[in-house]
């Protein structure tokens, strides 16, 4: 009797662990666009955060220079890979849709 309430507690425990992994939801791929957005804005925000820093005296001239270059780099380079993926609006830099930004309604 020990054994079968030993292997039900197991195929319980097992079924608990299981359970999870057998969602229906399907796997949902990664957009390259939300992606390069991303980085965009992690990007920018660094540079305005970098800008702050040296305005209060945490910052030299010469790091802000050395780390806002390289914020730049990712910037750009992420806004060079966006153009092709997707056509972004020149006004607001949100994605065009249709040839029209679903954001600022620019064309």
């Amino acid at each position: 009797m020990e054994p079968l309430i030993i292997g039900a507690l197991a195929v319980a425990a097992l079924w608990f662990v299981v359970a999870p992994l057998r969602s229906k939801d399907p796997i949902e791929e990664i957009d390259p666009t939300r992606e390069l957005e991303a980085k965009k804005e992690v990007a920018l925000t660094a540079i305005i955060d970098l800008e702050s820093e040296r305005d209060v005296g945490k910052l030299s001239e010469e790091d802000l220079i050395e780390l806002r270059s390289f914020y730049e780099a990712e910037a750009l380079d992420a806004l060079h890979r966006l153009d092709g993926v997707a056509h972004v609006c020149s006004n607001c830099g949100n994605q065009m849709e249709g040839g029209v930004c679903s954001r600022c309604g620019a064309s």
